[in-house]
């Protein structure tokens, strides 16, 4: 099974689950989307790595609902994901007061 076709179904399992989790590697997983992204962090306010990249269906949206969510982050790779704008980077990053490592490589430039 490839973590590829995990979808918004099968994180929102695993966030009902309650895990300690404080690393999630979630990258190129093309039927995700904020919706599971937003319920995965809610339900994990200890992470400190996430990496989301290249995952096609993750907004402004879903970097809000991050950075609300996970202000003990420490390490952020949102490359490669269309959808996410420059524009809404800064404002949301800046709730991470941990941040020390922050990738976005092929962010999209404002409009």
């Amino acid at each position: 099974y490839s973590a590829k076709r995990l979808s918004d179904r099968g994180v929102v399992a695993l966030s009902k689950a309650q895990l300690p989790l404080t690393s999630v590697r979630l990258s190129r997983c093309r039927h995700l989307t904020d919706l599971g992204v937003t319920q995965l962090v809610a339900g994990a306010p200890h992470l400190r790595t996430l990496h989301v990249d290249a995952n096609p269906h993750l907004s402004d949206t879903g970097v809000a609902s991050i950075c609300d969510s996970c202000p003990s982050l420490t390490s952020l790779s949102l490359s490669y994901c269309p959808l996410v704008s420059n524009a809404s980077l800064l404002p949301a990053l800046r709730l991470l007061e941990h941040l020390t490592s922050l990738d976005i490589a092929g962010a999209r430039s404002p409009e």
